[in-house]
C-alpha cells in the first residue's frame, strides 16, 4: 500500500486492477505490433515460518499469498486465490472475462528477488498481519497497510 494510505478495499481493488490493465495493455500491444515480445516483472521473496508452530506456519502461508500467489496466480490463469481472498474479506470488482484477460500469454517474465522472508504470527496486528522475524527484539511489520520505514532493512543484531 502506498505511504499513510490505509484502505485495504482501495489496495485490493488497485492490485486488480493493476493486473487487469496489465492483460488489456498485452492484447493492445499485440494488436498493435504483432510480433511483439511481451512480458511482465513482478517483485518476490521466498516465505518462511519462523518456527513450526501453526500460527507461524499459517502467517508464511499468508504472507506468501501476499506477496507471490496474489500476483502469479491470476496472470498463470489460477484465478485471485480463495485463501486470500477470505483474508481480505474484500469482494472484487469482477466482471466476466476479467480473469481471462489478466491471464493473456506472455512470451516472458522478470522476477525481481530482493530478500527472503521469515516470518511470524503477530495476534496483536490488524488482520492476522505475519510480521517479519530477525531478532526478538526487532520485529517489523511485513504487511500491515501502514508504511513502515526501514521494515526490510537487515536487522542491527544480525
Amino acid at each position: 500500500m502506498a505511504p499513510g494510505l490505509t484502505d485495504l478495499t482501495a489496495a485490493v481493488h488497485a492490485s486488480y486492477h493493476l493486473l487487469l490493465a496489465h492483460g488489456l495493455a498485452t492484447r493492445a500491444i499485440r494488436a498493435a505490433a504483432p510480433g511483439a515480445q511481451v512480458g511482465l516483472v513482478t517483485n518476490h521473496s521466498t516465505v518462511e515460518a519462523a518456527s513450526t508452530r501453526p500460527e507461524d506456519i499459517a502467517a508464511a502461508t499468508r504472507m506468501d499469498g501476499h506477496t507471490n500467489r496474489w500476483w502469479l496466480d491470476p496472470v498463470y490463469g489460477r484465478g485471485f486465490p480463495a485463501d486470500m481472498r477470505e483474508v481480505y474479506g474484500v469482494e472484487l470488482p469482477e466482471r466476466p472475462g476479467d480473469l481471462d484477460t489478466i491471464a493473456a500469454p506472455l512470451d516472458w517474465h522478470g522476477l525481481n528477488y530482493y530478500f527472503p522472508a521469515t516470518v511470524t504470527d503477530d495476534p496483536g496486528g490488524p488482520s492476522r498481519t505475519p510480521v517479519r522475524s530477525g531478532c526478538p527484539t526487532h520485529r517489523a511489520p511485513a504487511w500491515t497497510g501502514r508504511s513502515t520505514p526501514g521494515a526490510w532493512r537487515p536487522c542491527c543484531c544480525a
